[in-house]
């Protein structure tokens, strides 16, 4: 384990995660908060999906990241779930907590199983672009 540096809001438990970097008082990782923000979460935003946090602990925990990417970035990859291990459920559990895509995806069951099929041309055109990085 690296050397034991506790920040404000961060510190290391050995009885938790293995003694993981996570937010005192809490469970929570910096590798779960480093997560969100990655998956373009504003740090604003991420105590919205972890109530129990502070802006403040957010800030010190990516600050926190900011020192330590390689061991954190170790953690996020010893942590990772490869997709075909991840249920169907839970991949397609977005189309459930959007009623706008759920409705749609409903509509057009409904169409189809009636024969109310629509061409709506060819992707094929689309196959050979060129795709910018």
């Amino acid at each position: 384990m690296p050397l034991q540096i506790n920040t404000r809001y961060v510190t290391r438990n050995p009885q938790i995660l293995s003694g993981e970097p996570i937010i005192i008082g809490t469970k929570t990782s910096v590798r779960a908060i480093v997560g969100l923000w990655r998956l373009g979460t504003s740090p604003e935003e991420i105590p919205i999906h972890l109530p129990h946090l502070t802006l403040a602990q957010v800030f010190d925990a990516l600050s926190f990241y900011q020192d330590n990417q390689t061991e954190i970035n170790d953690y996020i990859k010893r942590n990772h779930i490869p997709d075909e291990l991840v249920h169907p459920a839970i991949k397609s559990r977005w189309l459930f907590e959007n009623p706008e895509a759920l409705a749609s995806v409903k509509q057009g069951l409904k169409e189809s199983a009636a024969g109310e099929t629509h061409y709506l041309g060819s992707f094929a055109q689309y196959a050979d672009l060129e795709i910018d990085d």
